[in-house]
C-alpha cells in the first residue's frame, strides 16, 4: 500500500475485486460534498 503512491488500489483474490484501497483524502472529499447535499444528514 506504502508503494501506491497516494493512488486507490483494488485488491484482488481469484481475478475478483475484494476490496479498494482509497486513501483517506481521497474517500472524505466526496463524502463531505455527500453529506453537505443531504444537509448534514446520515
Amino acid at each position: 500500500m506504502r508503494d501506491a503512491l497516494g493512488d486507490t488500489l483494488a485488491v484482488l483474490s481469484h481475478n475478483k475485486v475484494e476490496f479498494y484501497a482509497v486513501p483517506p483524502e481521497r474517500f472524505e472529499g466526496p463524502t463531505g460534498r455527500i453529506e453537505a447535499l443531504e444537509g448534514g444528514r446520515r
